[in-house]
């Protein structure tokens, strides 16, 4: 048992997701745990300061050391035979691709909550709660692109670039909420290229808990269908 209460599940249930649950006055509390890649800053506008707190304490050390860094780097191109400016611009280079590369892709914890006893479902980032509803309202899960994965997809193509944009490397797990699933909600994005489709582990994962919850027999049942995933986009 450790913070997160007693795991329930196996590697063998789940290969990248852990399901613990964890005994509270209102009953038991179920707790997805796994780390999900996420392009932060361009995708996902929750994800503040707080949210990002260890990776932007970094940032700011490398910021503040950048002259340092910038003066070294040209001292000891100086010392080789290298010329100052050509010395500074690789300096400079490296700065600018791992700012790129800080900012947009990383590795994050998250936890998906389920408290039937408070009828509440939580997404975290880290400690921080993203977003959060009503447990019982939850109709289904399904796995999908990008919602704004056609937008970027045209501007792109009007720009005549071949690169892919951050929305067309990612999908994600939307949570239909309300009367007949009226209400869909992001849960959480996944940076993932070529996409594996491997969010649908966490929705079976979700989908299991629940089933936990509900008393039922610890074991999953995959019926046929499309399992919620939507078929890939042309």
């Amino acid at each position: 048992m450790n913070a997160f209460g007693t795991r329930i599940s196996t590697r063998e249930d789940f290969p990248t997701v852990a399901v613990f649950e964890q005994t509270r006055a209102t009953g038991p509390l179920f707790r997805i745990v796994f780390r999900n890649h996420e392009f932060v800053d361009r995708l996902l506008p929750e994800a503040g300061w707080l949210a990002n707190a260890p990776a932007n304490l970094i940032f700011a050390v490398l910021f503040v050391g950048f002259p340092f860094f910038l003066f070294a780097g040209i001292g000891v191109g100086d010392e080789i035979g290298i010329p100052w400016g050509i010395s500074a611009a690789a300096i400079l280079g490296a700065y600018a691709w791992g700012f790129m590369k800080f900012k947009s892709l990383r590795t994050l914890n998250r936890i998906i909550e389920l408290e039937p006893g408070a009828d509440r479902l939580r997404v975290l980032m880290g400690g921080t709660v993203s977003v959060e509803r009503q447990l019982s309202r939850l109709a289904s899960l399904t796995v999908e692109p990008h919602p704004e994965v056609e937008v970027h997809r045209m501007r792109r193509q009007e720009r005549k670039q071949t690169r892919l944009t951050d929305a067309e490397k990612t999908h994600c797990l939307f949570g239909w909420f309300g009367v007949a699933g009226a209400e869909k909600v992001l849960l959480l994005s996944r940076a993932e290229w070529p996409n594996r489709d491997s969010l649908f582990e966490v929705r079976q994962a979700i989908e299991w808990a629940r089933e936990q919850a509900r008393g039922a027999a610890p074991q999953m049942k995959i019926t046929g269908g499309d399992h919620g995933i939507k078929p890939p986009l042309d």
